[in-house]
């Protein structure tokens, strides 16, 4: 049904804990029945063919972990074919359901992982700038630190990191860093830091500069149903170091927050 999210129509009852969707093929019925637990009904716009379900969730002793149990409806024969089949849910509603909820792709629009990211040391430069010299800034930020790591004989060891810092009226802060294979005497507005290693939730994003927001939503949203402790602010990453010039430039990037 998300693949046809624009041909999808939604009815709300809420007088009777109801609703409906209906889709290009398929019309879902589903009612609210006790404290936990829902009625559902799926039948085909065209053709025959209906399914009913009830599903009550109970919470598992285990944290981030539902217990979902199933009554379905069949026939003499559905129930002869239960005992047959290894996982008598394929292809229905109950498999389609776990699959959703377990693909962050699925549920959160986005693909999300969680990484561990070894030590790193960095070459860093920070300052604030007015919002609209973001990224004329960023540009030139990434050229002095690939000057100073070429200047020093540096190994770049990863893609640049770049951090918003705060934000106050029409100013940014912001810090970029370059990984590098050591640290090294460095003069200017440059620096050395350590990073630790850590743990790192990674979102993956492709699009314009500004639709990023959309992935940083989604990764807020992971992080409190996963109960996650961030440790620093979000990075961002990009592919082949490729800065977008402005907003509107399409970018293959990555959101990067490190955690306990």
């Amino acid at each position: 049904m998300k693949n046809h999210a624009r041909d999808i129509t939604f009815k709300n009852d809420s007088a009777n804990a109801l609703f409906e969707i209906t889709g290009p093929a398929v019309k879902f019925t589903i009612k609210k029945s006790g404290l936990t637990g829902f009625d559902i009904v799926r039948k085909k716009v065209s053709g025959r063919g209906e399914n009913e379900y009830n599903y009550t969730l109970i919470a598992d002793s285990a944290v981030l972990k539902t217990d979902v149990y199933v009554i379905q409806k069949t026939n003499l024969f559905g129930y002869v074919k239960s005992f047959l089949v290894d996982d008598k849910y394929k292809g229905t509603p109950v498999n389609d359901l776990k699959a959703y909820m377990e693909d962050p792709q699925l549920y959160y629009g986005y693909k999300i992982a969680e990484h561990v990211a070894r030590e790193k040391t960095l070459i860093i430069k920070r300052t604030t700038v007015l919002k609209n010299m973001v990224c004329k800034n960023n540009q030139a930020f990434l050229t002095s630190l690939y000057s100073i790591a070429l200047k020093n004989k540096l190994a770049v060891t990863d893609a640049m990191h770049l951090q918003y810092i705060s934000s106050v009226g029409d100013s940014v802060t912001v810090m970029m860093g370059l990984p590098v294979n050591r640290k090294v005497s460095i003069k200017g507005d440059a620096e050395n830091m350590g990073m630790p290693g850590s743990k790192e939730l990674v979102g993956y994003f492709k699009g314009k500069y500004n639709d990023r927001k959309k992935l940083y939503r989604a990764m807020q949203l992971y992080i409190a149903d996963h109960l996650i402790h961030t440790q620093t602010l979000p990075l961002e990453k990009f592919e082949h170091n490729k800065l977008p010039d402005n907003d509107d430039a399409i970018v293959d990037m990555q959101v990067v927050i490190p955690h306990l």
